[in-house]
């Protein structure tokens, strides 16, 4: 028989582990063990250098921590003076509706007033004319003074054009 040119691949256990052992683990983190060969001269500052560089990431941590609390701090800050100042607000714009409604209510009342007022104005009127209106009346029942004069009106009564003869306020009603 002829060679096989590629003969079937057999799997066995052996093959299978050196396949597992094809991919490589994760990287170990790096040990504070030195190389071999390193000087005691460039350990000792490579010690230094991975401490300062601890502390500075320690530090940078810290930084970071404070910056977010002063943010924080801030934050609320600046929350509660807006608060305030929404609450100044909303006093002054009740203050300020309060005044409004105080001065809406005075000037109703300042009206009510007026029309109070001047209704008891028109009444006084109304009854001085009805008055007038009577005493006229009787001056046309009375006609004219003895001497044939017209009565003129004066603050006490009525006198004649004459002169000579006066009827007063207070018996006009009763003749």
């Amino acid at each position: 028989q002829p060679p096989l040119t590629n003969p079937p691949k057999l799997q066995s256990s052996s093959h299978q582990s050196s396949r597992r052992n094809l991919v490589s683990p994760p990287p170990q983190p790096p040990s504070s063990e030195r190389d071999p060969g390193v000087t005691d001269d460039v350990w000792n500052r490579l010690q230094q250098d991975r401490r300062r560089e601890e502390a500075s990431r320690g530090a940078t941590k810290e930084g970071e921590q404070e910056h977010e609390q002063k943010t924080r701090e801030l934050n609320a800050a600046r929350q509660a003076l807006r608060r305030v100042r929404d609450a100044a607000e909303r006093e002054a714009a009740k203050k300020k509706r309060d005044e409004a409604e105080k001065k809406e209510k005075e000037a109703r009342e300042a009206q009510k007033r007026a029309i109070e007022a001047a209704r008891q104005k028109r009444e006084v009127e109304e009854r001085r004319k009805e008055r007038e209106k009577q005493v006229q009346s009787k001056l046309r029942e009375i006609g004219r003074c003895p001497q044939g004069y017209e009565w003129v009106k004066n603050p006490a009564g009525y006198r004649c054009r004459g002169g000579s003869h006066f009827v007063n306020n207070n018996q006009l009603p009763r003749i």
